[in-house]
């Protein structure tokens, strides 16, 4: 009963120790990064992780993939809670697992685009699909590559946003115009995938949006 909970606390502790020395590695003067506390800890710990991918440029592609997958594999709530909790997943969400359930059943013969579909579309809660992707007997190779495919663009919107506000110097600089204006072509590229899916998804999936929308009512997050 307690070999699943115990070898989960076991992976998240190795996990944490293995980040932690990655982490350490990329300080200065034998010191840790901290994490900032303002916009000028952010920049000076910005400067000090790019000097760091120029010294060690496979260290800092070793701790980039290790904090995205620590991130990816222990968010709570997140795909880690079905290590234990499907009961939970399945007590707590019945109706939204009820739904999604019966739209997977009715895709199964384009289930890799229905699954696109959920991925690029805004409104659509990406923790929910983790969560529930396994009691829905989702194949992996197809949860893979709907991912990897479907968040592409969300993606690449957080790494232009993130390097737009890494140029600013002052708290001020965020409301000028051209900065506004960056982040609002940015906001506006963000809406093109899911319209163009939607667009599919009308001619070939089986989707009654009224009956959908209590899915896709939730917050774009990985």
């Amino acid at each position: 009963m307690w070999r699943r909970p115990c070898g989960l606390l076991l992976v998240f502790a190795g996990s944490t120790a293995a980040l932690w020395l990655l982490w350490s590695g990329a300080g200065q003067a034998g010191r840790a990064p901290r994490f900032p506390a303002d916009l000028d800890e952010l920049r000076e710990l910005a400067e000090a992780l790019r000097d760091y991918e120029r010294r060690h440029r496979g260290a800092a592609l070793a701790l980039f993939c290790a904090a995205y997958l620590y991130k990816q594999s222990f968010a709570i709530p997140g795909s880690s809670l079905l290590a234990f909790g499907k009961g939970l997943v399945v007590r707590y969400f019945p109706d939204k697992v009820a739904l999604l359930q019966g739209k997977v059943e009715e895709n199964r013969s384009c289930l890799f685009f229905f699954l696109l579909f959920l991925r690029l579309f805004p409104m659509t809660p990406n923790w929910f699909l983790n969560l529930s992707a396994p009691i829905l007997n989702i194949p992996l190779s197809q949860f893979f590559f709907s991912v990897l495919i479907g968040l592409t663009p969300y993606n690449f919107i957080c790494v232009q946003t993130g390097a737009i506000l890494s140029q600013i110097n002052s708290l001020d600089a965020i409301f000028s115009w051209d900065t506004l204006l960056k982040l609002l072509l940015m906001a506006m590229a963000a809406l093109i995938p899911g319209a163009l899916i939607k667009k599919y998804s009308k001619k070939h999936l089986k989707l009654d949006e009224d009956k959908h929308a209590p899915l896709l009512n939730g917050k774009k997050s990985m």
